[in-house]
Protein backbone atom coordinates (compact mmCIF):
# COMPACT_ATOMS: atom_id res chain seq x y z
CA UNK A 1 0.00 0.00 0.00
CA UNK A 2 1.11 3.80 -0.20
CA UNK A 3 2.31 5.89 2.34
CA UNK A 4 -0.85 8.19 1.45
CA UNK A 5 -3.37 5.28 2.11
CA UNK A 6 -1.36 4.34 5.43
CA UNK A 7 -1.89 7.62 6.91
CA UNK A 8 -5.39 8.20 5.55
CA UNK A 9 -6.04 4.99 7.15
CA UNK A 10 -4.78 6.27 10.58
CA UNK A 11 -6.11 9.43 10.68
CA UNK A 12 -8.64 8.59 13.32
CA UNK A 13 -6.00 7.30 15.52
CA UNK A 14 -3.79 9.79 15.25
CA UNK A 15 -6.39 12.05 16.47
CA UNK A 16 -6.86 10.76 19.21
CA UNK A 17 -3.44 10.01 20.34
CA UNK A 18 -2.38 13.92 19.62
CA UNK A 19 -5.59 14.35 21.93
CA UNK A 20 -4.35 11.80 24.19
CA UNK A 21 -0.34 13.76 24.07
CA UNK A 22 -2.13 17.13 24.77
CA UNK A 23 -4.19 16.50 27.98
CA UNK A 24 -0.99 14.23 29.50
CA UNK A 25 1.04 17.05 28.37
CA UNK A 26 -1.13 19.72 30.43
CA UNK A 27 -1.52 17.37 32.95
CA UNK A 28 1.97 16.60 33.61
CA UNK A 29 2.66 20.66 32.99
CA UNK A 30 -0.61 20.65 36.20
CA UNK A 31 1.79 18.21 38.36
CA UNK A 32 5.00 20.46 38.20
CA UNK A 33 2.94 23.78 38.91
CA UNK A 34 1.72 21.68 41.82
CA UNK A 35 5.23 20.79 42.88
CA UNK A 36 6.14 24.20 42.50
CA UNK A 37 3.35 25.13 44.89
CA UNK A 38 4.81 22.56 47.57
CA UNK A 39 8.23 23.70 47.06
CA UNK A 40 7.04 27.50 47.75
CA UNK A 41 6.08 26.00 51.43
CA UNK A 42 9.71 25.33 52.18
CA UNK A 43 11.55 27.89 53.14
CA UNK A 44 13.89 29.46 51.01
CA UNK A 45 17.00 28.38 52.00
CA UNK A 46 15.45 24.54 50.96
CA UNK A 47 14.38 26.09 47.88
CA UNK A 48 17.56 27.14 46.86
CA UNK A 49 19.28 24.23 47.88
CA UNK A 50 16.95 21.77 45.30
CA UNK A 51 17.52 24.63 42.46
CA UNK A 52 21.23 24.06 43.20
CA UNK A 53 21.45 20.39 42.56
CA UNK A 54 19.54 21.30 39.26
CA UNK A 55 15.83 22.42 39.75
CA UNK A 56 14.25 20.73 36.62
CA UNK A 57 16.06 17.22 37.83
CA UNK A 58 15.22 17.77 41.12
CA UNK A 59 11.17 18.48 40.31
CA UNK A 60 11.42 15.45 38.22
CA UNK A 61 12.30 13.17 40.21
CA UNK A 62 9.98 14.44 42.92
CA UNK A 63 7.47 13.89 40.97
CA UNK A 64 8.38 10.09 40.13
CA UNK A 65 9.17 9.36 43.84
CA UNK A 66 5.30 11.04 44.81
CA UNK A 67 3.93 8.83 41.99
CA UNK A 68 5.66 5.46 42.96
CA UNK A 69 4.71 6.01 46.80
CA UNK A 70 1.21 6.93 45.72
CA UNK A 71 1.23 3.79 43.63
CA UNK A 72 2.11 1.38 46.55
CA UNK A 73 -0.74 2.60 48.52
CA UNK A 74 -2.69 2.01 46.43
CA UNK A 75 -1.31 -1.39 45.84
CA UNK A 76 -1.37 -2.04 49.87
CA UNK A 77 -4.54 -0.80 50.51
CA UNK A 78 -6.35 -3.59 48.23
CA UNK A 79 -3.57 -6.27 49.29
CA UNK A 80 -4.17 -5.46 52.82
CA UNK A 81 -8.19 -5.04 52.27
CA UNK A 82 -8.13 -8.50 50.71
CA UNK A 83 -6.30 -9.75 53.58
CA UNK A 84 -8.62 -8.23 56.18
CA UNK A 85 -11.86 -9.47 53.79
CA UNK A 86 -10.55 -12.97 53.86
CA UNK A 87 -10.37 -13.51 57.98
CA UNK A 88 -12.95 -11.18 59.11
CA UNK A 89 -17.27 -11.62 59.42
CA UNK A 90 -18.70 -8.27 58.74
CA UNK A 91 -21.76 -7.27 60.12
CA UNK A 92 -24.35 -4.34 59.40
CA UNK A 93 -26.17 -1.71 62.40
CA UNK A 94 -28.53 -4.56 62.58
CA UNK A 95 -25.90 -7.45 63.24
CA UNK A 96 -26.54 -9.10 59.90
CA UNK A 97 -23.86 -10.49 57.76
CA UNK A 98 -22.88 -8.64 55.28
CA UNK A 99 -20.68 -9.58 52.04
CA UNK A 100 -19.32 -9.51 48.75
CA UNK A 101 -18.75 -5.50 47.91
CA UNK A 102 -20.49 -4.51 51.37
CA UNK A 103 -17.94 -6.22 53.09
CA UNK A 104 -14.97 -5.61 51.15
CA UNK A 105 -15.91 -2.09 51.03
CA UNK A 106 -15.40 -2.57 55.15
CA UNK A 107 -12.25 -4.08 54.86
CA UNK A 108 -11.08 -1.15 52.57
CA UNK A 109 -12.07 1.18 55.12
CA UNK A 110 -10.11 -1.09 58.29
CA UNK A 111 -7.45 -1.28 55.37
CA UNK A 112 -7.14 2.60 55.46
CA UNK A 113 -6.86 2.51 59.18
CA UNK A 114 -4.37 0.25 58.89
CA UNK A 115 -1.88 2.25 56.46
CA UNK A 116 -2.00 5.22 58.42
CA UNK A 117 -0.82 3.23 61.68
CA UNK A 118 2.14 2.09 59.34
CA UNK A 119 2.62 5.38 57.67
CA UNK A 120 2.96 6.49 61.73
CA UNK A 121 5.36 3.64 62.68
CA UNK A 122 7.57 4.25 59.35
CA UNK A 123 7.93 8.00 60.40
CA UNK A 124 8.81 6.81 64.45
CA UNK A 125 11.14 4.19 63.10
CA UNK A 126 13.97 3.24 60.98
CA UNK A 127 11.79 0.60 59.42
CA UNK A 128 9.87 1.75 56.07
CA UNK A 129 6.48 1.56 55.26
CA UNK A 130 7.46 -1.12 52.92
CA UNK A 131 8.86 -3.11 55.10
CA UNK A 132 6.40 -2.88 57.99
CA UNK A 133 3.62 -3.55 55.25
CA UNK A 134 4.82 -6.95 54.39
CA UNK A 135 5.52 -7.10 57.99
CA UNK A 136 1.99 -6.80 58.76
CA UNK A 137 0.76 -9.17 55.94
CA UNK A 138 3.34 -11.86 57.11
CA UNK A 139 1.91 -11.61 60.35
CA UNK A 140 -1.89 -10.99 59.79
CA UNK A 141 -3.27 -14.42 59.70
CA UNK A 142 -1.11 -15.88 62.66
CA UNK A 143 -1.70 -12.90 64.30
CA UNK A 144 -5.87 -13.13 63.94
CA UNK A 145 -5.70 -16.59 64.99
CA UNK A 146 -4.21 -15.49 68.28
CA UNK A 147 -6.53 -13.36 68.94
CA UNK A 148 -4.74 -9.80 67.93
CA UNK A 149 -6.95 -7.15 66.45
CA UNK A 150 -5.90 -4.56 63.39
CA UNK A 151 -4.24 -2.03 65.79
CA UNK A 152 -2.65 -4.92 67.70
CA UNK A 153 -0.90 -6.57 64.93
CA UNK A 154 0.20 -3.12 63.98
CA UNK A 155 1.92 -2.97 66.99
CA UNK A 156 3.24 -6.75 66.66
CA UNK A 157 4.69 -5.93 63.65
CA UNK A 158 6.36 -2.88 64.06
CA UNK A 159 8.31 -4.20 67.01
CA UNK A 160 8.89 -7.61 65.14
CA UNK A 161 10.92 -5.60 62.60
CA UNK A 162 12.68 -3.39 65.06
CA UNK A 163 13.89 -7.11 66.88
CA UNK A 164 15.11 -8.53 63.87
CA UNK A 165 16.55 -5.29 62.63
CA UNK A 166 18.82 -5.42 66.23
CA UNK A 167 19.53 -9.20 65.89
CA UNK A 168 19.68 -8.93 62.03
CA UNK A 169 17.48 -11.25 60.86
CA UNK A 170 16.88 -11.55 57.63
CA UNK A 171 13.61 -9.64 56.82
CA UNK A 172 13.07 -11.66 53.81
CA UNK A 173 12.94 -14.17 56.49
CA UNK A 174 10.27 -12.59 59.07
CA UNK A 175 7.26 -14.90 57.54
CA UNK A 176 8.80 -17.84 58.94
CA UNK A 177 9.75 -16.13 62.41
CA UNK A 178 6.32 -14.97 62.93
CA UNK A 179 3.98 -18.04 62.01
CA UNK A 180 6.59 -20.27 64.14
CA UNK A 181 6.45 -17.55 67.06
CA UNK A 182 2.53 -17.15 66.82
CA UNK A 183 1.89 -20.95 66.78
CA UNK A 184 4.58 -22.05 68.76
CA UNK A 185 6.23 -23.96 66.70
CA UNK A 186 9.88 -21.86 67.30
CA UNK A 187 12.55 -24.31 66.56
CA UNK A 188 16.80 -23.09 66.33
CA UNK A 189 16.70 -23.77 62.42
CA UNK A 190 13.36 -21.45 61.64
CA UNK A 191 13.51 -19.11 64.27
CA UNK A 192 16.28 -16.38 64.93
CA UNK A 193 14.62 -14.76 67.44
CA UNK A 194 13.84 -17.95 69.64
CA UNK A 195 16.48 -16.73 72.19
CA UNK A 196 14.84 -13.60 72.74
CA UNK A 197 11.24 -15.16 73.23
CA UNK A 198 12.77 -17.88 75.89
CA UNK A 199 14.66 -15.30 77.68
CA UNK A 200 11.35 -13.40 78.36
CA UNK A 201 9.60 -17.18 79.43
CA UNK A 202 7.99 -17.68 76.22
CA UNK A 203 8.84 -21.02 75.54
CA UNK A 204 6.62 -23.08 72.38
CA UNK A 205 4.75 -24.72 75.31
CA UNK A 206 4.12 -21.29 77.49
CA UNK A 207 2.85 -19.67 73.58
CA UNK A 208 0.57 -22.35 73.13
CA UNK A 209 -0.97 -21.78 76.60
CA UNK A 210 -1.10 -18.26 76.35
CA UNK A 211 -2.35 -18.62 72.69
CA UNK A 212 -5.60 -20.77 73.83
CA UNK A 213 -6.10 -18.23 76.65
CA UNK A 214 -6.06 -15.37 74.29
CA UNK A 215 -3.16 -13.36 76.81
CA UNK A 216 -0.37 -14.04 74.09
CA UNK A 217 -0.31 -10.18 72.72
CA UNK A 218 1.21 -9.18 75.99
CA UNK A 219 3.40 -11.53 76.62
CA UNK A 220 5.01 -11.46 73.38
CA UNK A 221 4.65 -7.44 72.93
CA UNK A 222 6.26 -8.09 76.59
CA UNK A 223 8.99 -10.05 75.10
CA UNK A 224 9.73 -7.72 72.43
CA UNK A 225 9.97 -4.59 74.86
CA UNK A 226 13.76 -4.37 74.97
CA UNK A 227 14.01 -4.45 70.92
CA UNK A 228 10.93 -1.24 70.84
CA UNK A 229 12.64 0.77 74.08
CA UNK A 230 15.73 0.05 72.19
CA UNK A 231 14.57 1.07 69.12
CA UNK A 232 13.53 4.55 70.79
CA UNK A 233 16.54 5.58 71.46
CA UNK A 234 17.99 4.79 68.67
CA UNK A 235 15.27 7.36 66.84
CA UNK A 236 17.91 9.81 67.85
CA UNK A 237 20.68 8.52 65.87
CA UNK A 238 21.87 10.82 62.70
CA UNK A 239 21.25 7.42 60.66
CA UNK A 240 17.55 6.45 61.56
CA UNK A 241 16.59 10.46 61.77
CA UNK A 242 17.44 10.31 57.85
CA UNK A 243 15.09 7.38 57.17
CA UNK A 244 12.94 8.84 58.74
CA UNK A 245 13.12 12.41 56.87
CA UNK A 246 13.02 10.46 53.76
CA UNK A 247 9.98 8.69 54.43
CA UNK A 248 8.24 11.99 55.85
CA UNK A 249 9.74 13.52 52.16
CA UNK A 250 8.16 10.65 50.21
CA UNK A 251 4.94 10.74 52.02
CA UNK A 252 4.37 14.30 51.54
CA UNK A 253 5.49 14.28 47.69
CA UNK A 254 2.73 11.65 47.73
CA UNK A 255 0.20 13.37 48.92
CA UNK A 256 1.25 16.58 47.07
CA UNK A 257 0.81 14.52 43.64
CA UNK A 258 -2.42 13.05 44.30
CA UNK A 259 -4.65 14.92 41.79
CA UNK A 260 -1.80 14.49 39.02
CA UNK A 261 -1.53 10.76 40.06
CA UNK A 262 -5.26 10.11 38.96
CA UNK A 263 -5.13 11.84 36.29
CA UNK A 264 -2.35 10.39 34.67
CA UNK A 265 -4.54 7.14 35.87
CA UNK A 266 -7.51 8.55 33.81
CA UNK A 267 -5.40 9.28 30.58
CA UNK A 268 -3.86 5.72 30.67
CA UNK A 269 -7.09 3.93 31.05
CA UNK A 270 -8.74 6.43 28.33
CA UNK A 271 -5.50 5.37 26.03
CA UNK A 272 -6.42 1.64 26.72
CA UNK A 273 -9.93 2.44 25.77
CA UNK A 274 -9.02 3.52 22.54
CA UNK A 275 -7.50 0.47 21.78
CA UNK A 276 -9.31 -2.16 23.32
CA UNK A 277 -12.99 -2.46 24.71
CA UNK A 278 -14.75 -5.57 26.32
CA UNK A 279 -17.84 -7.35 27.66
CA UNK A 280 -16.95 -9.32 30.86
CA UNK A 281 -20.79 -10.68 30.44
CA UNK A 282 -20.67 -11.70 26.98
CA UNK A 283 -16.99 -12.35 26.24
CA UNK A 284 -16.86 -10.08 23.40
CA UNK A 285 -13.49 -7.69 22.85
CA UNK A 286 -13.76 -4.85 20.44
CA UNK A 287 -10.10 -3.14 19.33
CA UNK A 288 -9.81 -0.20 17.34
CA UNK A 289 -10.50 -0.91 13.67
CA UNK A 290 -8.06 1.67 12.57
CA UNK A 291 -5.29 0.82 14.58
CA UNK A 292 -5.67 -2.94 13.85
CA UNK A 293 -5.97 -2.52 10.05
CA UNK A 294 -3.05 0.59 9.87
CA UNK A 295 -0.85 -2.54 11.40
CA UNK A 296 -1.83 -4.78 9.41
CA UNK A 297 -0.66 -2.95 6.38
CA UNK A 298 2.83 -1.80 7.54
CA UNK A 299 5.20 -3.25 5.65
Amino acid sequence: MTKLEIIIAAKDLATGVVQTVNSATRSYKQTLQEANGAANEFSGTIRNLFLSFGGYAVIKNAVSAGYSFNSTMEETRVGLASLIYSMREFRDKAGDIVTGQRAFEAALSLSAGTQNRLRIAGLETAATYEQLTKAYTQSYVPALKAGFDEKMVVNFSTAIVQAATSMRVPLDMLGEEVRSILSGNMTPRTTMLQPLMEAAGLTNEKIRQLNAEGKLYPAVMKALEGATVGAAEASKNLSVQLSNLKDAATQALGKGMEIGFQKTKGIIKDMTDSIVTFNKETGEIKWNESLIVSLQKMD
